[in-house]
């Protein structure tokens, strides 16, 4: 797939997803609290910032940002400076080695992630699609997937969420520079540009308000 075709993809599955959590937000009874007041249900809050503590280990130094439309809907993203990948960048992804001849300097992240969400014991579980490229020097890796998580509140504005998921990553290497990620023998694709992969995140965000 080429990066092209792969944005325009992306594209189309993010405005159907907003167009749900459009619908979803209107009914949402929740949201309008001064109307139901005995039918508060869960915590939430309205917009936080968070960081992968996973993300970070592996050299992606994102900071990201999540409106909550209602209680059932939210969109989340987020842009990264890239360091040179380190090990951990290679623990969610499932049978792949990293080349230790890749080098990169300095680069950047980008991530998509609308997230719908259901109650349960007093807190919030939410399952999303999400989408990411990160542009290294010499190569761009694209991720799509779907996943879900479970927050934990720490505090009235502190919380930390475990997720998993599970999806494709994609790699354009410039011409005559090496792929980041090797899978051998690879189900997908011979020459290794497309990988299967599982992400396990560990996020901590606050509230802003």
């Amino acid at each position: 797939m080429k990066k092209t075709d792969f944005l325009k993809y992306v594209m189309t599955i993010c405005f159907a997803f907003l167009m749900a959590g459009s619908l979803l937000s209107q009914k949402s009874y929740y949201y309008q609290k001064e109307v139901y007041p005995e039918k508060k249900g869960s915590t939430y809050f309205e917009n936080t910032i968070k960081t992968d503590l996973i993300s970070l280990a592996a050299g992606d130094l994102a900071l990201l940002y999540e409106h909550r439309f209602s209680d059932k809907f939210g969109l989340e993203g987020g842009a990264g400076f890239l360091l040179q990948p380190t090990e951990f960048s290679i623990m969610s992804i499932v049978g792949v080695e990293r080349r230790d001849d890749f080098k990169s300097n300095a680069g950047f992240s980008l991530m998509l992630k609308p997230r719908f969400y259901t109650h349960w014991f007093l807190s919030d579980i939410a399952h999303f699609p999400f989408f990411r490229f990160r542009q290294y020097q010499h190569l761009t890796t694209g991720e799509i997937g779907y996943g879900g998580g479970y927050t934990f509140f720490l505090s009235q504005k502190v919380f930390i969420e475990i997720s998993a998921s599970a999806g494709l990553l994609f790699q354009w290497p410039s011409k005559n520079y090496p792929l980041l990620y090797e899978m051998d023998p690879n189900p997908l694709s011979s020459d290794n540009k497309v990988i299967p992969q599982i992400n396990l995140s560990l996020i901590f965000g606050c509230a802003l308000k």
